[in-house]
């Protein structure tokens, strides 16, 4: 469910319907409400996704010091858009650093729409991830994959390679993992993998 933060905050004084869903068990997803095109400068989404127990706060373009503490006493996660931040031209770069050293579960993510990120490549949210948002490239790959599965809860079946888990793989022809953000601008995928059968690529 995506309950866009500004509309919320609209509604507080009227039946949260924010609460309503979590009070009924409901995952919530906190996004932040701002307009195609523009650079969002103060956010109340990570403090709004905190006190609800949100799964997660997504377009964390900006996140308050305060905000960043309570989703890390929530557990809740934060994801970053850092080719949307790219393609908008915003001067602040995503808070990834600080999320990460809060303790705070970093998703990765595309956030492909024709408005602010016309791109469905997760190798360049991977680059900017680490090139804007001051992740390492293994905190990226994380990022991109087992923080990304916990955050729709499916952290238990897919999103790392493990034992009965599904088989959703990328082979990337290059020499190590960090050449995926080294070689930026590069694209070198080899074969996907999906539940075990190669959809694409080398068979």
């Amino acid at each position: 469910v995506l309950l866009p933060a500004a509309t919320f905050f609209l509604m507080m004084d009227a039946a949260p319907p924010g609460r309503k869903l979590v009070d009924a068990g409901v995952p919530v997803v906190v996004a932040t409400d701002f307009n195609p095109g523009s650079c969002p400068t103060e956010s109340m989404t990570a403090a709004l996704a905190a006190e609800l127990g949100a799964a997660s706060a997504d377009h964390l373009e900006y996140a308050s010091a305060a905000g960043i503490e309570a989703l890390a006493r929530a557990g809740t996660c934060g994801v970053l858009l850092p080719a949307a931040t790219f393609f908008l031209m915003c001067e602040r770069r995503p808070p990834g650093r600080q999320l990460v050293d809060a303790g705070v579960p970093v998703v990765v993510a595309t956030d492909f729409n024709p408005g602010s990120c016309p791109t469905e490549s997760m190798g360049a949210a991977l680059w900017f991830a680490c090139l804007t948002a001051g992740l390492t490239v293994d905190e990226a790959i994380a990022a991109a994959t087992l923080n990304a599965a916990h955050s729709l809860g499916r952290a238990d079946r897919t999103g790392s390679i493990e034992v009965g888990k599904r088989a959703d793989l990328v082979v990337h022809d290059v020499p190590n993992r960090y050449h995926l953000v080294y070689r930026f601008g590069v694209p070198r995928i080899r074969a996907v993998v999906a539940g075990g059968r190669v959809v694409a690529g080398a068979r």
